[in-house]
């Protein structure tokens, strides 16, 4: 089976999503300490803006991150010869590449936005707050041993073992009423309760991988699961076998909701004397149940054979990264 044209374009995208890590938005989190922004509201529900407010949809609350504790842009991009070039390039020694790398490498990427909200005071010195927001997350362990086989084991004839390989992306939705109030002059608390709807789940685990890489194969042994947990989404298994060959699209008519589930945040503000402010908040405590029409799971046990690359000019010495990652 051909991988070229697919591993060159993933490539691609792990490059430019770990170069984001350089650079990953702050915004929510320097909101906490800015005490007219309803921002700071998600990270706790006792903090009461100044005025009332209504969201612009989407663009009026919107945050990225993005965590790595070891990849980021000098981490796979390197300056060679004038040229910026990728890790995998021939020029960039095995050593120079690994020795930044961690055992275990790992990301994280939030993005969460309001499609709507507001907030306003009442009479009673309450202040309500309403949104409704889209929530995406995802985390992901790539091991150090997966990237010396992928630098310096095509074609070598060596064997590899990849342990503890896998990544989690959730989304859902949640619709969320909030609620603070002071109890006197140095105390205020707040809670929120949101209801939550999930769109998507995907757990996938790789255990252990043993990979020998030959010249033009490579024979890996897995051991591992996937949890789908999509409306209208599953794998399409052999007829023969019964084992997993790939996604199934075919119920695509059939999207929607996957889950519901409930969650709350709670928090609370102390002023002991002026100009000093103590917090404490514990958010998004709760759950998503998701239906059992949605569930699909697929295990990895056995050996399979895929052929290696073709016609990708990343290891071309002084190839720069525009050449390497076009088309």
């Amino acid at each position: 089976m051909k991988i070229s044209s697919k591993v060159k374009y993933i490539i691609t995208v792990f490059v430019f999503i770990f170069v984001a890590s350089s650079a990953s938005s702050q915004g929510l989190k320097t909101s906490y300490f800015m005490d007219k922004t309803p921002l700071r509201l998600g990270l706790n529900p006792a903090f009461r803006p100044s005025y009332g407010y209504i969201n612009i949809p989407v663009i009026g609350a919107f945050n990225v991150t993005v965590q790595s504790n070891s990849l980021s842009i000098d981490k796979l991009l390197f300056p060679k010869n004038g040229n910026l070039v990728t890790f995998l390039d021939s020029s960039v020694s095995s050593a120079e590449f690994l020795n930044g790398l961690q055992e275990d490498n790992q990301l994280n990427i939030d993005v969460n936005f309001d499609l709507f909200g507001f907030g306003f005071a009442d009479k009673h010195d309450g202040y309500w707050s309403v949104s409704l927001g889209m929530t995406a997350s995802a985390n992901a362990n790539v091991p150090k041993s997966l990237f010396e086989f992928i630098k310096s084991g095509s074609g070598s004839g060596a064997s590899y073992t990849v342990e503890n390989l896998g990544a989690v992306v959730n989304s859902y939705a949640d619709l969320s009423l909030g609620y603070s109030r002071p109890i006197n002059e140095q105390i205020t608390v707040g809670g929120a309760i949101k209801f939550l709807a999930g769109i998507g789940n995907v757990d996938v685990n790789i255990d252990r991988l043993d990979i020998t890489a030959m010249s033009d194969v490579w024979k890996i042994k897995s051991q591992g699961y996937a949890n789908v947990n999509v409306s209208g989404l599953g794998f399409s298994r052999s007829l023969t076998d019964g084992a997993v060959n790939g996604l199934d699209f075919d119920n695509y008519n059939s999207f929607g909701l996957a889950g519901y589930g409930l969650a709350f945040d709670l928090g609370a503000t102390y002023r002991p004397i002026e100009n000093l402010l103590v917090s404490a908040a514990v958010t998004d405590l709760g759950f998503i149940t998701w239906n059992k029409q949605s569930t699909s799971r697929a295990t990895a046990s056995g050996e399979a054979i895929f052929e290696g690359f073709n016609d990708i000019p990343l290891t071309d010495s002084g190839t720069s990264i525009d050449d390497q990652t076009s088309a």
